[in-house]
């Protein structure tokens, strides 16, 4: 055979082989091409390591003692595990993990920042995955100065499913009847969210204005579906696969492995109807603060906002500084600062539109009054973020 009848040499690309047991989204296939990954999806072998698969690193669910992860081990295999909570094998197989309890004091001070002095959290019995981020809470109000309130609810030995969830509602009720008003409620996840606001309108109560609830995890699907739409927590997953993608990245480059965990705190809350209200039990201060958020972008005299309640405007200060202690002017400027600082953190919106969307009637009168009230510029807050 001839040189030129020979058959040429293909170029075959080196990679990094990452095994997975956790599905492959659009986040984790950007990572892997930017880092020359290949990946290799387990679930395909039951979560079982063929024997022709030699893996360099992986990206697991798997509990440190499995044998999945004993044979990625035993071969040399760099490991990183995206769980929900702590293991005491963590030294042994590193994790990152969602921080539960930073999860409860963002919660609390979210219902602080509305003026909430009672706040509540209804639990099973046992505890499952709850735990820490209800001591999160706890703590968190106590040092803010609220009152948490608890209920755990416990099935009943051979209790039908039915009866389990008609006797959980009349308990729901029950407590929330007998709870201070207005209150803010921490839900367990997002189900557990949407569940609570039915249970609660079925009760005779509503939703934010006697008792306000907020989801401790997110799913854009379900919270913006609901009636009300169910504020929630930031739980940066994007943030946590991200540092989970680099220390994989360390490990097989051959880092030493942390001894504790990595936990990754929420970005923050995504606010929607139903902890949309700052907590007071007088109705009339209620409908302004209403009225007032639901209409930012607008001129708001405050005779016209008296004019929406029924009342003059030297009776809706009154009752303005007896509820709140600020007056109408200052509670509009708060609140529209207080929704600047969550489109430069959370939207790509320029800070030149920030200002006329939310009633600022020049950029200087916003960039003042944000530099007064959090020290720096609108600018240098969103950099920061």
């Amino acid at each position: 055979m001839t040189p030129s009848q020979q058959q040429p040499k293909r170029y075959r690309r080196e990679h990094v082989t990452v095994a997975l047991t956790i599905p492959a989204c659009p986040l984790l296939l950007e990572e892997a091409k930017a880092r020359g990954w290949r990946l290799v999806y387990l679930w395909h072998w039951n979560n079982v390591l063929p024997e022709r698969l030699k893996p360099q690193g992986a990206l697991i669910n798997e509990l440190p003692g499995s044998p999945l992860v004993r044979d990625l081990r035993e071969m040399g295999c760099a490991c990183v595990r995206l769980g929900n909570l702590p293991h005491p094998d963590d030294s042994q197989l590193l994790a990152i993990l969602p921080d539960h309890e930073a999860e409860g004091r963002l919660a609390a001070e979210h219902f602080a920042e509305r003026d909430f002095r009672h706040v509540a959290y209804w639990g099973r019995n046992p505890w499952g995955d709850s735990l820490s981020m209800f001591v999160g809470f706890e703590k968190r109000t106590e040092e803010l100065g609220m009152v948490c309130h608890l209920h755990r609810f416990r099935r009943k030995r051979n209790e039908s499913s039915k009866t389990n969830a008609s006797r959980s509602r009349h308990e729901f009720s029950q407590w929330l009847h007998g709870l201070p008003k207005p209150v803010g409620l921490l839900a367990a996840g997002e189900w557990q969210a949407a569940k609570q606001c039915i249970d609660v309108c079925e009760a005779g109560l509503h939703v934010p204005d006697d008792v306000a609830v907020l989801a401790s995890a997110n799913s854009h699907n379900l919270c913006q579906s609901c009636l009300p739409t169910i504020s929630s927590l930031d739980l940066d997953e994007e943030g946590r696969l991200h540092m989970a993608c680099d220390w994989l990245e360390k490990l097989m480059n051959g880092e030493t492995m942390p001894k504790e965990p990595i936990m990754i705190a929420p970005k923050g809350v995504i606010e929607r109807e139903s902890t949309s209200i700052l907590a007071t039990s007088d109705r009339i201060v209620a409908e302004a603060l209403h009225y007032i958020w639901d209409h930012l972008q607008n001129d708001l005299p405050v005779n016209t906002i008296a004019d929406m309640v029924g009342l003059s405007t030297s009776q809706l200060q009154r009752r303005f500084k007896t509820a709140l202690g600020r007056s109408v002017v200052q509670e509009l400027l708060r609140k529209r600062l207080d929704e600047a600082r969550h489109l430069l953190r959370a939207s790509n919106l320029p800070i030149a539109d920030i200002g006329p969307k939310l009633g600022f009637h020049s950029d200087s009168y916003l960039y003042r009054s944000f530099r007064k009230q959090f020290g720096m510029t609108p600018a240098q807050y969103r950099k920061k973020q």
